[in-house]
C-alpha cells in the first residue's frame, strides 16, 4: 500500500535498531495468497485472533504484548522512525513506561 510504502526507510532503520530486543512480524494483505501466509503465521504465533480482529488493515502498525497476544498501541498513517520508536520503546518499558 502507499504507506507501506512510505515507511519502508523507516521500518529498515527500525529493524536494525530492535532486531535484538523485539520480533518485528508483517502480514501482508496484498493479495489472497500473502493473506493466506500471513493468516498462517499468526496462528503458528498465536496471533490469530488478533489477526482476524484486524485483517485487512494496511499502512498500522501495532505493537502486540507476548504474553497476552493483544495490542498495546496501534500507529496508523506514515510517521517517522522517531514515531515508532517512541511507541516501541514505551511497549518495552512495560505498564509503567506506558
Amino acid at each position: 500500500c502507499p504507506v507501506c510504502a512510505l515507511t519502508k526507510s523507516a521500518w529498515s532503520e527500525i529493524e536494525k535498531t530492535y532486531s535484538t530486543k523485539a520480533n518485528l512480524l508483517v502480514f501482508d494483505f496484498t493479495n489472497g495468497t500473502s493473506t493466506d501466509a500471513s493468516r498462517s503465521e499468526a496462528k503458528r504465533l498465536g496471533l490469530d485472533t488478533f489477526f482476524e480482529e484486524h485483517s485487512g488493515w494496511t499502512g498500522a502498525i501495532a505493537v502486540v504484548d507476548g504474553r497476552t497476544k493483544k495490542a498495546i498501541t496501534v500507529i496508523e498513517g506514515h510517521r517517522s522512525a522517531t514515531d515508532y520508536r517512541a511507541a516501541i520503546d514505551a511497549a518495552l518499558k512495560g505498564p509503567a513506561g506506558r
